[in-house]
């Protein structure tokens, strides 16, 4: 949570020092775009939703905004998970025996996941302030795994392949939000913005890091969680196998929006 706290203290700073350098030409809602695109620096798109309603952004703005930001992001992230790839070369790696797969395996995954899913949405929609469904969805996950151990560890390759490939399909939709011409005709200005923002953001998150002496490891996991969210930050631990982190890189975000959300309420 502290690497994620310090990785959004390195995004505002890079959205203020952006906003001084790279004009914005929409008058009266250049402060809306720098802070819906701040908001989507520090926790993913749904914070940017969430500050487009609030501020009232206009429908043309949000989608050009958006589509640009998707360009970088998608970029940012490729040279992220080069940065984290890097990082885990250096570490031995260690041969895994090959898993075996069973049909019935899979579909008990999947009833499993539609199970939770739906048990962490219905607590969350009777709590009376929302903290969102994936924090309860992993808390169930949690317990379910403590309970039943044996059959969980049965259950694990399937749940690998199956997470993976919705994450790649999570990864396909993102870029698919993207359109060059679109930017290009609408907002230029939007794509600097964000590019000058993100570039800020990892070398002053990289510079504290170090003075605090943080893993890079959770540098790497902390900026992804900022910039993409919980999902795409889990997406690059479980990529590199980073398994003790792919919690918390789904709660740390979650924590800061249950927070916010709490305090709008």
């Amino acid at each position: 949570l502290w690497a994620f706290l310090v990785g959004s203290f390195t995004a505002v700073l890079g959205a203020a020092l952006a906003y001084m350098i790279v004009p914005l030409p929409f008058g009266e809602h250049s402060v809306t775009i720098a802070a819906m695109l701040t908001a989507r620096h520090i926790g993913g798109a749904v914070n940017y939703v969430s500050v487009a309603q609030i501020m009232r952004a206009p429908p043309d703005l949000q989608v050009a905004g958006l589509a640009a930001d998707n360009l970088v992001v998608a970029t940012y992230f490729v040279f992220l998970f080069w940065l984290a790839r890097s990082s885990s070369s250096k570490e031995p790696a260690m041969e895994k025996p090959m898993e075996t797969l069973r049909i019935s395996d899979v579909t008990t995954v999947m009833a499993m996941c539609c199970g939770l899913c739906s048990l962490g949405m219905m607590i969350n929609s009777t709590l009376p302030v929302s903290i969102g469904a994936i924090p309860i969805i992993s808390v169930l996950q949690v317990m379910l795994s403590t309970l039943f151990p044996a059959t969980l560890a049965r259950l694990r390759p399937s749940g690998r392949l199956i997470g993976g490939l919705l994450m790649q399909y999570f990864f396909a939709a993102t870029g698919a939000g993207g359109s060059l011409l679109m930017v290009l005709r609408q907002a230029p200005s939007v794509l600097a913005f964000s590019a000058v923002q993100l570039v800020v953001h990892l070398v002053m998150l990289v510079l504290i890091g170090r003075i605090l002496k943080l893993d890079s490891k959770l540098l790497y996991i902390s900026s992804n969680a900022n910039v993409g969210g919980p999902t795409t930050a889990a997406g690059m631990a479980i990529s590199n196998r980073w398994e003790e982190l792919v919690i918390p890189a789904l709660l740390s975000v979650r924590e800061v929006e249950a927070g916010r959300r709490s305090r709008s309420h």
